[in-house]
């Protein structure tokens, strides 16, 4: 539990998530438990990008 705690908290994974990351997931055809604490801030930043430019 302690693994899953971290990727939480390091990640600043929420649930339930976001439209936008299960878009991602799905597109990608990979799933939550294979991206990584590094990798996950990166979809929320680009997230918030496609969000501010009103691309999604």
């Amino acid at each position: 539990m302690t693994l899953y705690a971290a990727f939480f908290r390091e990640g600043n994974f929420r649930l339930p998530m976001s439209r936008f990351l299960g878009k991602v997931l799905t597109r990608y055809g990979i799933h939550i438990s294979q991206v990584n604490a590094i990798g996950l801030p990166r979809v929320t930043h680009l997230e918030f990008i496609c969000r501010v430019q009103k691309i999604c």
